[in-house]
């Protein structure tokens, strides 16, 4: 009689510690890549347009501008 109560308690247990689990993970990982993502998100410039003019063009380096300069763009 003890086992039996005892092992139903087991099992119960298992299944609320797993749920707290996945509760407790889930809200650590939104919490903290939230904490994380903010900064990087307003410091980062992962396409460098923060450089650029309002345009959004650059200017070009070389001051040629011959055929062979026209022809070789890459």
């Amino acid at each position: 009689m003890g086992r039996k109560i005892r092992n139903t308690w087991l099992r119960c247990v298992h299944i609320l510690g797993t749920i707290q689990m996945i509760i407790i993970l889930t809200v650590l990982y939104w919490t903290v890549f939230m904490f994380m993502a903010i900064p990087f998100r307003f410091f980062s410039d992962p396409l460098g347009h923060k450089g650029l003019n309002k345009t959004g063009w650059g200017s070009r380096n070389d001051g040629l501008a011959d055929l062979a300069s026209v022809k070789r763009q890459y």
